[in-house]
């Protein structure tokens, strides 16, 4: 895993607790976000590795 992907699932993990926290629908469109950006870079290290 890339040190990219692995700060994109800092960031996602710290906006959906701050959404559990104020449940600001802001917080949890971010979250959901910086996650699926987060994965995406993450397959796409994976795949980069393999070949």
């Amino acid at each position: 895993m890339n040190y990219l992907s692995m700060a994109f699932y800092f960031a996602a993990s710290g906006l959906l607790v701050a959404f559990a926290f104020t449940n600001k629908t802001g917080f949890l469109i971010a979250g959901v976000v910086s996650l699926a950006v987060a994965i995406v870079l993450g397959k796409l290290a994976k795949k980069n590795k393999s070949n």
